[in-house]
């Protein structure tokens, strides 16, 4: 047994060391080989990095369902060849995407542990191996952060400053070989991998403590606050994505905000996925069962709306992922579907096209294009009185800011940022110093962020609270809502200041108004966000006047190791808003869980709205049984795909990689430090590029099959029986036993 143990902790160390050593030699400033292979990397051509990554997500796409089609070596052979494409693209992809190679091939360790351990080390005890994975990882973290300090602390031959880059990366970023963020990716990249390693030591230190758990009560209590934990993770990501939906303040610049985004999606998606097979499906849904948290979530997570926003944003993979299956079918003869595939074979698909299509015009028109015009707004007004005195130039963008945050869709990042810009240019033009230029931004934005917060609550939230239609619309009377309600009641919590600092701010500033809160308590609970956003924002946007002009250094150029420092001040922003919405998110599931019985008691004065819930059940389930897929007539149905194409390829010209492979975009280099009259030629219009007409042609076009869809659904429900009104809320759902006998 001791010979095992020792085997055990042996190979998880080098398992874990030796890939993490080939990553920091190879993608990392630290060491010498780094730039020449950043050489190498830079003259394949961009297309065939891309190419392995196709191929690798439809590797992933085929290993996810092996369990149910391959077994022994063909598994095996497949976890191979996947491994060595997501490798292959990773390092390939890393000048345009550092920020998801660095993810990929930090894990590759233990990944290979994990086929070690299927193939070779079953006997070892699983709780063995599990502290020896904890350990290394650990370790392996440790000497990560320990090589990044003494590299700092050391330095290499004409370092000036400790954050200075070695000459040859600083020498390919001039040249425009590469990107200030992969540079600066590779400067950070062992700290990194420190942090990542961590958060994977945490990991296995939680599966070890639920090994070592004897009792089934103990094992299906962890489990429990594993799950709630996991939901509270994937409402923080859906408030990341809501916040960083339209935030965007340069237009070619390295603001890492989608690979934020992206990374906070896959840990999502890779901690279920680990949870599934950490505790057992079986476990975790029986435990799911049992929760009343954990069964709202759920609720919430098989509606319609949410099968919509997967079909919209995964559009291409799941026909990607349709096709290796049917691919695989004619192969294989007709073998057992994938769960994937008979998961979408329960979808009601036009409910779902027509809400996709919905979320996609209003992505299109109100994130993009509104998120366009607001930065052309921002720009306007930076040329135009950033020249003014620094307090007649306080009060215009306090005004002009706080106009902008009474529109749900605008976020308040480039607002602050702009802020940032503005008066620290016209504070320092009269001779203030940076810092208290930086500083009375910083508190111009808070106020203004405090007046809106105020203004949104007493001006629209508490008119719109007593609209019928509104009380509806967000389900005030649902035990989520209700739970939401108790939190924001509270005089001053944890859980009321992460959900007000954590929320977007429209909507928070305005549900606190139909709730009738007291504004003194909410502007209290809200001050947090002065740390949290406004700071950090208001910083990105003093330096990108500084970057801009050069008024740092005497030689009037920025040095390279500077000209991205303002992103780098919006991803702490970013970070700290997806740290601040998780908290909010826990805090909800376990006021949720705790009181659970009293919030989904009906209350006297919410009786309508349940009725009205009642009815709007009733006529959904009409509308289902008049628009099943299969009753619709073939034009309806070439109608609704042709759209959903064109909604599809709407958004693959606006978010695709376009830019990277063929050198296209669909607007205009703009930012908060443009001028409409150099840079557009005096035209705002100007901004949108032939390719960016396209794609709102695209979306605008999709519009019309929904057109079609709601003029046939008219015609349907007009010639319906009229007393097919009366059985409606006995109408069973499609698979549904009918009740009207036992009523």
């Amino acid at each position: 047994m001791k010979q095992l143990e020792v085997t055990a902790y042996v190979v998880t160390a080098l398992g874990t060391a030796i890939p993490l050593w080939i990553v920091l030699s190879a993608f990392s400033q630290i060491s010498p080989h780094s730039a020449k292979l950043v050489v190498h990397i830079l003259d394949v051509p961009p297309l065939v990095p891309h190419v392995l990554f196709v191929l690798s997500g439809i590797g992933a796409a085929a290993l996810s369902n092996a369990a149910w089609t391959l077994q022994g070596r063909p598994y095996w052979a497949l976890w191979s060849v996947t491994l060595t494409l997501v490798v292959c693209s990773a390092t390939l992809l890393s000048p345009s995407k550092p920020c998801l190679t660095m993810p990929c091939l930090t894990i590759l360790g233990p990944a290979l542990l994990y086929a070690l351990r299927e193939l070779v080390l079953k006997e070892i005890d699983s709780v063995v191996w599990c502290r020896a994975q904890c350990m290394a990882s650990a370790g392996a973290s440790s000497l990560s952060m320990l090589a990044w300090i003494t590299w700092i602390a050391v330095g290499f031959p004409g370092r000036e400053r400790w954050f200075d880059w070695p000459p040859e990366f600083g020498d390919l970023y001039l040249q425009g070989r590469i990107s200030w963020k992969f540079s600066f990716i590779l400067w950070s990249s062992a700290p990194g991998c420190s942090v990542l390693l961590a958060l994977l030591a945490v990991v296995y230190w939680v599966r070890l403590t639920y090994l070592s758990l004897h009792t089934e009560d103990d094992r299906n209590a962890f489990i429990g606050t594993s799950v709630k934990q996991l939901l509270g993770c994937l409402v923080a990501v859906a408030m990341t994505v809501w916040i960083g939906a339209s935030l965007s303040i340069t237009a070619e610049r390295e603001d890492m905000r989608d690979e934020t985004i992206f990374m906070a999606c896959m840990a999502f998606l890779g901690l279920g996925l680990w949870m599934r097979r950490t505790y057992g499906e079986k476990a975790v849904f029986a435990v799911v069962g049992q929760s009343s948290a954990a069964n709202e979530a759920l609720a919430i997570l098989e509606s319609s709306w949410v099968k919509a926003f997967i079909l919209m944003v995964g559009a291409v993979p799941l026909l990607v992922y349709a096709a290796t299956y049917g691919l695989y079918s004619r192969l294989r003869g007709s073998p057992k579907p994938w769960p994937l595939i008979e998961t979408l074979g329960g979808w009601h698909w036009t409910d779902v096209i027509v809400k996709a299509l919905w979320l996609i015009v209003l992505y299109v028109f109100l994130f993009v294009a509104m998120g366009k015009a607001t930065i052309v707004v921002l720009a306007v007004t930076n040329e135009t009185i950033s020249s003014w005195p620094v307090m007649a130039v306080s009060l215009a963008v306090f005004l002009v800011a706080l106009a902008l945050f009474m529109f749900p869709s605008t976020p308040g990042g480039p607002i602050y940022v702009l802020m940032g810009v503005v008066i620290v240019h016209s504070a320092e033009s009269q001779g203030w110093s940076s810092e208290a230029a930086v500083a009375w931004a910083t508190l111009v934005s808070f106020v203004m962020k405090l007046t809106f917060t105020a203004a949104a609550q007493k001006w629209i939230g508490e008119p719109m609270g007593k609209s019928d239609w509104v009380q509806q619309c967000i389900r005030i009377h649902t035990p989520y809502m209700r739970a939401v309600e108790q939190i924001l009641q509270e005089e001053t919590s944890v859980a009321k200041v992460a959900l007000l600092v954590g929320g977007p701010d429209w909507p928070i500033a305005v549900l606190c108004g139909i709730l009738e809160l007291p504004v003194a308590s909410v502007l209290w609970c809200v001050s947090p966000v002065l740390v949290q956003s406004v700071f950090p924002s208001v910083l990105a946007g003093a330096l990108l006047y500084w970057q801009q002009w050069g008024n740092r250094h005497k030689d009037g150029d920025a040095h390279v190791e500077e000209s991205g420092l303002a992103e780098v001040a919006l991803v702490i922003a970013g970070f700290l808003q997806l740290a601040v919405g998780l908290i909010a998110a826990l805090c909800m599931q376990e006021t949720l869980e705790a009181n659970f019985e009293q919030l989904s008691a009906r209350r006297p004065q919410d009786e309508w709205l349940h009725k009205l819930d009642e009815l709007d059940e009733a006529r959904e389930r009409r509308t289902i049984r008049l628009t099943s897929w299969e009753a619709l007539p073939n034009t309806l149905r070439l109608a609704l795909c042709s759209s959903l194409l064109c909604a599809e390829s709407s958004l693959v010209l606006l978010v695709g990689p376009l830019h990277e492979w063929f050198g296209m975009s669909c607007f205009l280099p703009f930012d908060v430090m443009s001028s409409v009259e150099k840079d557009l030629g005096g035209r705002p219009l100007a901004i949108v590029q032939p390719l960016g007409w396209v794609a709102l042609a695209l979306a605008a076009l999709s519009s019309v099959g929904l057109g079609v869809y709601y003029s046939f659904l008219a015609q349907q429900e007009a010639s319906a029986e009229i007393g097919e009104a009366t059985p409606l809320l006995n109408d069973p759902m499609p698979g549904q036993p009918s009740n009207k006998n036992s009523a």
